[in-house]
């Protein structure tokens, strides 16, 4: 089975693997190409896109340029959802 990928603002592909699997396809590189340009392994690429290695910073950076993108392209920014004002202490 052939599985359809959404693209990055999508639910389905909120997951890192699943954001940089989706750009490279989209530039029509191979796992081979981006690890030859970020100086890691395919292997490592594929692990990564499919969420079983988590890469350090440097190895995403890398990444992403290798794919033409920037590191920030890829990761979500922090959530305040516990904002306490003083205000709201009174």
């Amino acid at each position: 089975m052939v599985q359809k990928l959404a693209p990055p603002d999508c639910d389905a592909a909120l997951d890192l693997g699943a954001r940089l699997r989706h750009r490279r396809k989209a530039c029509g590189l191979t796992m081979q190409t981006v690890a030859d340009r970020a100086g890691l392994t395919a292997g490592f690429i594929s692990q990564v896109e499919r969420n079983l290695a988590a890469p350090s910073l440097t190895s995403l950076t890398s990444i992403a340029e290798a794919l033409g993108a920037h590191i920030t392209d890829f990761l979500d920014p922090p959530r305040n959802d516990d904002l306490i004002s003083r205000e709201a202490l009174r």
